[in-house]
């Protein structure tokens, strides 16, 4: 994929630096042309039905979401498939570079070594809006160019699977669950809050639920926490997802529109992995990438 025109350019400073938690840059995409090419890439990446595949079509919401060429000033630096933050930049351009040697001398020349160099990044490194790594311009311009370069879309889901998937499924057998809809839900939270954050949600919803309660109450107030945690004006159109998509009333499911954003996840959840057929888990799978994208570490 060629580089993509962005709006802003992403040669133009974060807009909102030290700004408030949704006050933030995005780098979107200019034309609804290439807005379409990269969901695409998604949804084709994702078009076997496998396990790992169904999950990326939740988190990305099937890919209007989230895509491989995301790049916003959320978090000090917001990046990719999976929304990478700052601290998965020197991990992912390792790979990058065992993928196709001599990208980051092309791609960063003079700086090759920075963005490797855990000591630079760290202190460069910001949790606030606007912040830290994406104010780097010749940084930022580096991360765009790897992104549209779909060699690297095996990297990107490899890093996707080794901090959300694999986790995940350890937690899963450990707790003796055997849905796929647990499992899945449990990949969406970790993630949004990693694989610790999933696990202290978790232990949170056995807790509330008692300690002799099963896998389906477990996992039903595990959903409808992480649905409802930013609901705000919107619980009621949460409520009524939650009662549909656990199948306690019949109807369609309600529109995104009238969702929040983990509401909107949530959704996504409920349709590829529906409740109601309560499908046993089996194995993860894997993506659907062509040669030049598959990454073997």
């Amino acid at each position: 994929m060629p580089i993509i025109k962005r709006n802003p350019s992403i040669d133009t400073p974060p807009l909102h630096p030290g700004g408030g938690p949704s006050e933030y840059t995005e780098y979107k995409i200019a034309s609804a042309a290439d807005r379409e090419a990269v969901r695409q890439d998604v949804l084709r990446v994702a078009g076997n039905g496998s396990f790992v595949s169904r999950c990326l079509l939740v988190i990305s919401r099937q890919g209007s979401s989230k895509n491989f060429v995301t790049i916003t000033g959320e978090d000090g630096l917001t990046f990719g498939i999976k929304d990478f933050i700052s601290d998965s930049v020197r991990s992912l351009l390792l790979d990058m570079e065992k993928r196709a040697p001599s990208t980051l001398a092309a791609v960063f020349g003079s700086h090759a070594g920075d963005v490797v160099d855990a000591k630079f990044l760290a202190r460069h490194t910001s949790k606030a809006t606007d912040s830290g790594l994406i104010g780097i311009g010749w940084l930022r311009v580096g991360i765009d160019q790897v992104l549209c370069d779909r060699r690297f879309h095996g990297v990107q889901l490899r890093r996707f699977v080794e901090e959300a998937v694999r986790p995940s499924l350890d937690t899963f057998r450990q707790a003796g669950f055997q849905l796929a809809f647990s499992a899945a839900a449990m990949v969406g939270v970790a993630n949004s809050f990693d694989a610790s954050g999933m696990l202290d949600r978790l232990v949170q919803a056995r807790n509330n639920e008692g300690g002799s309660a099963g896998e389906a109450k477990i996992i039903r107030r595990f959903v409808q926490d992480y649905a409802l945690r930013d609901a705000k004006d919107r619980v009621a159109a949460t409520d009524l997802l939650l009662r549909r998509g656990f199948g306690d009333e019949t109807g369609a499911l309600p529109s995104p529109d009238a969702l929040g954003h983990s509401g909107r996840r949530v959704r996504e959840l409920f349709a590829i992995f529906p409740w109601k057929q309560q499908e046993t888990f089996v194995t993860p799978g894997d993506f659907a990438l062509d040669a030049e994208e598959q990454f073997t570490p």
